[in-house]
């Protein structure tokens, strides 16, 4: 559960330590003041096979902090959403297209939501929330919270949460003792599964589960002792999972089916690949790789394995994510 200014330090040291309806209209949560969105020119490129859907949104600290942007899959102009002095990170397109839930903060993590053209930030989830994901038909958000087990929280936990997509009706998902933390929830594309990762403070590694909406009937499918799998990622089809592991030495980007088997490795570089996601067609998954010095945003195609760099920018580009419409 690394923040995002520390997100390349933690994976060099391989360690880590989710449309029907959109988010009500009438948001009761704080709502905080943004300047109107900007655009920057970078090299445009075009993928052999775009896939189809809209823009992918990924974090950037190319201003000195992250903050949440866009990109088209085929490359072109990015448009900056946030631009505030926190760290913004980790963002999550809603089913319609229409939002973007994402981490802030420093220390202390919140989650917040921002119009798809940017905007004022409204404030979701406080108190150490981060890592959100929205259900299938957009009424509800799953992500991770930090939750103490004792009065100064030198024993704590991360637990997976659910929202709705108002803000109320926060519940816990997970409940885990001292030293275990749950993190990166992806809803399955029919509701009926959550991925989640599992891991702990001792060098047994990261594992990835599935479990129930209700949090019941949690399944390992990684089971790879000393390993690290994080960042579950589900297909357009439900049928695969794409995640990142350093179960061959660094990190790269796999897949595997539903019970844990038909293990796929993806990407192969002495690079770290991470954040995998697939674009609404199930022909491409976008990742984010420090393979030319900093992290940027890549594109893989699935049938071909070509390779395609989508920002170029000095600055860490991480946490992609791609909207359906």
């Amino acid at each position: 559960m690394e923040l995002a200014e520390t997100f390349v330090a933690a994976t060099a040291l391989a360690a880590e330590n989710a449309a029907t309806s959109s988010p009500s209209s009438t948001l009761s949560p704080t709502a905080e003041s943004t300047p109107t969105p900007t655009s920057t020119s970078v090299p445009s490129i075009t993928p052999t096979q775009p896939g189809s859907g809209g823009l992918i949104a990924f974090a950037s600290n190319r201003f000195g902090h992250f903050d949440i942007y866009t990109i088209a899959p085929s490359g072109g102009e990015v448009t900056r959403l946030t631009t505030d002095l926190r760290q913004d990170f980790e963002p999550a397109w809603s089913p319609d297209g229409m939002w973007i839930a994402y981490t802030s903060g420093g220390k202390t993590r919140d989650l917040y939501l921002v119009s798809s053209g940017g905007g004022p930030g409204h404030l979701l989830v406080k108190g150490d929330g981060f890592g959100p994901a929205w259900s299938p038909d957009g009424t509800m958000i799953v992500g991770a919270q930090f939750r103490c087990h004792d009065a100064i929280c030198g024993q704590n936990s991360a637990e997976v949460i659910v929202v709705n997509s108002d803000g109320t009706g926060q519940r816990f998902l997970t409940s885990g003792p001292d030293g275990q933390y749950h993190s990166s929830p992806d809803w399955s594309p029919d509701g009926s599964l959550i991925a989640f990762t599992r891991s702990g403070r001792s060098s047994h590694g990261a594992d990835i589960f599935l479990m129930a909406p209700d949090g019941k009937g949690s399944i390992n499918l990684t089971r790879l002792p000393g390993a690290n799998s994080f960042e579950p990622n589900w297909s357009p089809d439900g049928s695969r999972i794409a995640f990142s592991s350093d179960r061959e030495g660094n990190y790269e980007i796999f897949v595997m089916d539903l019970t844990g088997s038909g293990v796929q490795r993806l990407t192969n570089h002495v690079a770290a690949d991470r954040h995998p996601a697939w674009s609404p067609d199930g022909r491409l998954i976008a990742f984010s790789s420090n393979r030319a010095g900093s992290f940027d945003i890549y594109v893989l195609e699935l049938e071909t394995g070509g390779l395609i760099q989508l920002t170029f920018d000095p600055a860490d580009e991480i946490d992609p994510d791609w909207s359906s419409s």
